[in-house]
């Protein structure tokens, strides 16, 4: 046979009673001399003990997921026969199917362990195929001892640009190991929970967390958090509990029986438990154990490139019993590959928002604009640019919470709020429990301007527009960093008010109260500058424009006092507006002449593209910069590369774009420049050009 590349394609089931509980570990590619490969090349089990044996068997092939896939040289072969060997013991490896998955044939694997006695065993698959045999070890650790398995939920998006991002909740699915007896003390154990970044969970009181701990899955109306008068408290926040002998509804939420545990933040990126009474389930069923209100520093991380594989924020899970009384099972697969059978991934970064502006414009010092709005803010105005942020993923906006997020049924809840229930008391020294998992705000989006020339006011919408989805915001009044309590800013008639200047700086922050975690938003913030030339010219200069999501902050650990939710990462600046001098370039059309070449469309970027070239055909030079003026553009075009539009020279409001020249023009001397349009529906679009030259405004 000629020697071929191995190729895998493998998963390995066990087939066992719908209750039953079990768990498998891959990890290498088995590999035989005939190329054959086998994924994984040790198959580990680990089972809580007893387990009832109810393999569906053979009968139903079409029923029967493969439990283990051979590939040769990254094509399917048949199987032509199967068998196992279990070392002497009774074959708990039974019943072997043989299974067709398109493109694929597998086996089936099933576990018949009824009368087998708990302990360690060692046993092989052998696969017979078309292109040879390969044989595949399995271990089974059949335990008395509580066999978790860890579950990291939905691993939700998480915003790169989040210093406190809530990650998917931790749950550990336990079976097995002997109930308590009924009246003796439940054993206790210490429950850590590690991230990969830093912990940033509110602290509600000196190291007491907002980080819960829920004991099978309990209800609204009987969660019982540990403290809650008529508990047995050995010390703050750790409970004793009794047994009662059959594991069932040892955790009700009734007096004595608390199903809620307060975690304390015992590292950067630790929350601890203490003293958690942990029950073995037995024949019960299973043992829920779910982790909520983990907050963490995604920006801590590194943010994967565009297409890469996205940086997860992952959970680790430990306690402190003792290897005999709790294991972790093995996992199957874990992404990223290579963790722990204690700990997956709760969350993927990507980057949260993205900003785009309108084409900055030039004002001319002698040409108002908004006069009646600058001289009476009552009145209306005409924005003149548009600040704009997009989703990058649906979550990123959020509002504050919902009426009730302490039901377990709704799982994630979308909003910057997670699992909280107001009914919660407050403790003494463990901080009111009851604003546990509950935000200061919903996202929020800031707008930061610098550099306003003097003389110049903003004005911006109380509700700005919003495209793509029905997400609804509102202006607040902030700090500089944009947070503070929810407080909306009246509008004038117009639905536009002032934003607050001093020393050329303000803010226009505005507050998600309604979003939609399905659809992709636009929101779309128009600004207005005005200024009353005839009462006093402004200042010259260029304002600019940042913008974040906030509010923002420098607070990268967990503490009591930073604003919830938190961002960190403000947006390089860009140019909002200018003011220029007053005086016009000089109207040089009737010594430059205007050729203008046929239109084409970029299939780039889908846009009309003309160029045009001017030259000199006076006797004198032409000193620079000379700009080349649209007027009377169609209203269905628009100049996508525009520098900005005229206000100095008359006609006002003519989109121009400047063109290479150096220092001007010689007679006879030429320049080109391309001129790219946008265009609404199908009509024709005409323009008239104007050539502006001197340094003066345009």
């Amino acid at each position: 046979m000629p020697k071929q590349t191995a190729f895998v394609r493998a998963l390995v089931f066990i087939g066992m009673g719908s209750t039953a509980l079990t768990g498998f570990q891959e990890i290498s590619v088995a590999q035989n001399t005939s190329g054959l490969v086998a994924f994984p090349s040790t198959v580990n089990f680990t089972i809580p003990y007893p387990q009832a044996s109810a393999s569906p068997g053979c009968a139903s092939p079409g029923l029967l997921f493969p439990s283990v896939f051979i590939e040769f040289n990254g094509a399917a072969v048949t199987i032509t026969g199967v068998s196992s060997s279990t070392g002497g013991n009774p074959n708990w490896l039974q019943p072997l199917c043989i299974v067709t998955f398109y493109p694929d044939s597998g086996v089936y694997v099933g576990l018949s362990l009824t009368g087998l006695p708990p302990g360690n065993y060692v046993g092989s698959l052998t696969i017979v195929t078309t292109a040879g045999t390969i044989v595949v070890p399995v271990n089974l650790t059949y335990t008395t001892a509580i066999v978790c398995y860890a579950n990291a939920g939905v691993s939700t998006p998480a915003r790169f640009e989040s210093l406190s991002e809530f990650v998917g909740d931790f749950t550990a699915n336990c079976a097995g190991g002997t109930p308590t007896a009924s009246g003796s003390p439940i054993p206790a154990a210490d429950i850590q929970v590690s991230l990969n970044t830093s912990l940033t969970s509110r602290l509600l009181s000196g190291t007491w967390s907002e980080a819960l701990l829920l004991m099978d899955e309990p209800g609204p109306q009987t969660q019982r958090i540990c403290g809650t008068s008529g508990d047995t408290e050995t010390s703050p926040g750790v409970c004793s509990m009794t047994g009662n002998g059959t594991g069932a509804n040892v955790y009700s939420g009734t007096v004595g029986r608390p199903n809620v545990f307060q975690g304390r933040q015992t590292g950067p990126n630790t929350i601890t438990f203490s003293g958690v009474p942990i029950d073995p389930p037995g024949a019960s069923g299973s043992r829920v154990l779910r982790v909520t209100n983990i907050r963490a520093n995604a920006n801590a991380l590194p943010l994967a490139p565009i297409n890469a594989t996205p940086t997860s924020i992952t959970e680790a899970f430990f306690t402190s019993l003792p290897a005999d009384s709790l294991v972790f099972a093995p996992v199957s697969f874990s992404f990223p590959p290579g963790l722990p059978s204690n700990a997956g991934s709760v969350a993927f970064m990507q980057q949260g928002i993205s900003f785009s502006q309108s084409v900055a414009p030039s004002f001319s010092q002698c040409s108002s604009q908004n006069k009646s709005l600058a001289d009476d803010p009552s009145q209306p105005g005409a924005s003149q640019f548009n600040v704009s942020f997009q989703e990058n993923f649906a979550t990123v906006l959020k509002k504050r919470n919902v009426a009730s997020q302490n039901n377990l049924v709704v799982g994630t809840y979308n909003t910057e709020s997670w699992f909280y229930n107001p009914a919660f008391p407050t403790f003494p020294g463990r901080g009111a429990l009851g604003l546990a998992g509950l935000a200061d705000a919903g996202t929020r989006l800031l707008v930061k301007f610098q550099g306003i020339p003097v003389g110049v006011s903003l004005f911006s919408p109380i509700s700005p527009t919003v495209s793509g989805g029905p997400d609804v915001l509102r202006l607040t009044a902030t700090d500089s960093q944009g947070a503070g309590a929810f407080s909306p800013i009246a509008g004038n008639a117009s639905g536009i008010v002032p934003i607050p200047l001093s020393g050329g700086s303000g803010t226009a922050v505005y507050e998600v109260i309604q979003s939609d975690p399905n659809t992709f938003a636009t929101v779309t913030i128009p600004i207005y500058a005005a200024y009353d030339s005839t009462v006093g010219l402004p200042a010259l200069g260029t304002g600019v424009i940042y913008t974040a999501l906030a509010p923002l902050s420098g607070s990268l650990a967990a503490d009591a006092t930073s604003p919830v939710p938190r961002f960190g990462v403000l947006s390089s600046s860009s140019n909002a507006f200018s003011i220029n001098a007053c005086a016009c370039a000089s109207d040089m059309s009737a010594s430059i002449a205007v050729t203008r070449g046929g239109f084409s469309v970029s299939f780039a970027t889908g846009r009309f593209q003309q160029n045009v070239t001017i030259r000199n055909t006076g006797p004198s030079f032409i000193a620079g910069p000379i700009s080349l003026a649209l007027d009377n553009l169609s209203s269905n075009a628009t100049l996508f590369n525009a520098a900005g539009l005229s206000s100095c020279a008359a006609p006002s409001g003519a989109p121009f774009i400047n063109v290479n020249v150096g220092s001007g023009l010689a007679p006879g001397a030429s320049a080109n420049v391309v001129l790219q349009f946008t265009r609404t529906g199908s009509a024709p679009f005409t323009y008239s050009t104007r050539v502006l030259a001197g340094s003066g405004g345009r």
